[in-house]
């Protein structure tokens, strides 16, 4: 046994420093001997001369073990370090025996610092856990695909509705939606990477699903593709809302077109006219009609029946529409719009609503050939009929103004203004067609009295039958009008003298009912009639005529009334 004597430990010292590696010499109770700047700049190892607590516990527990190794985690003020310590023995050395002082050789210490590679591996365990938690908490679907496209991997939550132990083994290619296939290549096969691209999905329900995708394709040494793996998320309902913010927009932008058209004019038929126009242009068709009800109704209570305001383009036969009308009034859809083919032509028909009430009926026609109507254009066909059925709205309150502004409240005739009117074009007809007209100045005789003695409900009376007797005998195409009080007029079309004298005939005949309401037998109710015959070769003004057919009917009253009298032709003679 050679003992180690102090001026060897200063060798053993210097020997010591030359090395780059933390070494250090110890006794068998752990007193550190001799060590060299690496071991005393170690961090955690010694406080002061001697070993931290730490470490002298795990140096003795080699030297009763006859050394060995061990990996060693020590605090400093650096933070936390990680050492693996070896303990070489006294045996292995070749240095036994007693030190100085009367202790025992213990060993060599070597040191290696693991601190850098510990973390490291620390740090990809505990990214692996990470990873592998936030893989089965996202939304996203994380995925890998083998060198055929079949899937090796599925994160726990599966994919658009299929379990993750349906898909493995399963060609992902089988899951894309060939009608939204846009490449060859579908994403999970990308040779390239990808990021947020968009492929459309079949999902588990048979229905499209959109999915952006992320993905790195995965290569051998060789540069072979060998699969791919990456995460996918759902955007389904995200690019349907977008696809209907944005058919919102076209529609909103479509229905205001539309409407700025139809609504420049400013007589309802011409903006009914001019809406059928637009539609057809607005909605890709080859024709357009609309029609309004003659009796606007409720959804649902009753079958209202329709009359055509407008058309436009190639219209549809009666039979076609009668048809169109009859799927649409049983259409259970709630839009209440309809579209089929009949005849080899496409059609879409909604109905035009004002309030509550429906009001018409719009009817866009397609050629065979042309696509099918979209949905929507379906929806902007019903939007189209909210405005349509304001514009069929105005219509009706305009005619019905038109014909309370013409018509006479109590006898249901033309009133003076508007029969005077119809009469100048009448005239202004003539004059082109070279024909004749008549005009009947018809007073009722003795009516005051009827007033005086009956009351004037019973006059009100006389008056409506002796409209009945004038309107119920004339054509369609004459006019029948009260001029006021107990005044009638009569305009009967394409008529001379003869044809006036026969209807005076009828009217005085049919006047004998009248009798029953005379104020006296002394004073029947009759009629006095004036004719005047206008004929356009004489250039006659109107005044002039109307003056004299009532001329004639006064001459009547001064001969006794209940007649009638042909008034002359104008003075002068005919013109060349």
């Amino acid at each position: 046994m050679t003992p180690l004597e102090g001026h060897d430990l200063r060798l053993v010292t210097e020997r010591l420093d030359a090395l780059a590696d933390p070494i250090a010499i110890v006794s068998e109770d752990g007193a550190v001997l001799a060590r060299n700047a690496a071991f005393a700049a170690a961090a955690g190892t010694m406080i002061q001369h001697h070993l931290s607590p730490a470490m002298k516990a795990m140096v003795l527990s080699l030297i009763l073990r006859g050394g060995g190794s061990q990996r060693l985690v020590l605090e400093s003020p650096e933070g936390e370090r990680v050492y693996d310590v070896t303990l070489l023995p006294a045996a292995l050395t070749g240095t036994v025996g007693l030190i100085g002082g009367g202790r025992e050789f213990g060993g060599m210490i070597l040191l290696r610092d693991q601190t850098l590679d510990a973390g490291l591996r620390n740090a990809l365990t505990i990214s692996r856990a990470r990873y592998k938690e936030m893989v089965e908490i996202s939304s996203d679907f994380a995925w890998e695909v083998d060198r055929n496209g079949c899937f090796a991997f599925v994160a726990p939550q599966g994919l658009i509705g299929y379990k993750a132990r349906d898909l493995i083994g399963r060609s992902a290619g089988e899951l894309m939606d060939p009608d939204h296939q846009v490449g060859p290549i579908i994403p999970f096969l990308s040779p390239t990477p990808l990021h947020r691209a968009e492929a459309w999905l079949i999902d588990a329900n048979g229905s499209p699903a959109c999915l952006e995708f992320s993905q790195v394709p995965l290569m051998n040494r060789e540069g072979e593709f060998v699969g791919a793996r990456g995460v996918c998320r759902d955007i389904t309902n995200l690019r349907f809302h977008e696809a209907e913010a944005s058919e919102s927009r076209a529609r909103e932008r479509t229905l205001s077109r539309i409407v700025r058209l139809f609504r420049r004019e400013a007589a309802p038929e011409a903006m009914i006219q001019a809406a059928a126009s637009a539609v057809t242009h607005g909605l890709s068709g080859t024709g357009c009609q609309i029609f309004s009800s003659t009796t606007p109704q409720l959804r649902g209570v009753s079958r209202p029946n329709f009359v055509q305001e407008a058309v436009f383009g190639r219209a549809g036969t009666d039979q076609e529409i009668a048809r169109v009308t009859l799927l649409l009034q049983e259409a259970e859809d709630d839009d209440g719009v309809v579209c089929d083919e009949i005849n080899g032509r496409r059609f879409m028909a909604a109905f035009a609503e004002y309030g509550d009430r429906l009001n018409g009926v719009i009817l866009v026609w397609r050629d065979y050939g042309r696509p099918d109507f979209t949905l929507a254009e379906q929806r902007l066909l019903v939007s189209i009929g909210g405005q349509i059925g304001v514009a069929l709205e105005q219509l009706h309150n305009h005619r019905i103004l038109v014909a309370v502004s013409r018509t006479d409240s109590l006898s249901g005739l033309l009133n003076r203004r508007a029969f005077y009117e119809d009469m100048q074009r009448r005239i202004r007809r003539l004059a082109r067609s070279r024909e004749t007209g008549a005009l009947m100045y018809v007073d009722l005789d003795n009516f005051k009295m009827v007033n005086d003695t009956r009351g004037h409900e019973v006059g009100d009376e006389v008056l409506r039958r002796v409209a009945e007797i004038l309107k119920g005998n004339t054509r369609g195409t004459d006019i029948v009008a009260r001029l006021g009080g107990d005044e009638f007029a009569v305009w009967l079309d394409a008529a001379d003298d003869t044809v006036a004298i026969k209807r005076a005939d009828v009217f005085l005949a049919a006047s004998a009912v009248l009798r029953k309401y005379s104020g006296s037998p002394q004073a029947p109710l009759m009629f006095s009639i004036g004719i005047a015959v206008y004929d356009p070769v004489y250039g006659e003004d109107m005044n002039q005529f109307i003056s004299r057919a009532d001329a004639a009917m006064y001459s009547v009253k001064q001969r006794g009334k209940g007649s009638y009298s042909v008034a002359p032709a104008p003075q002068g003679g005919r013109s060349s």
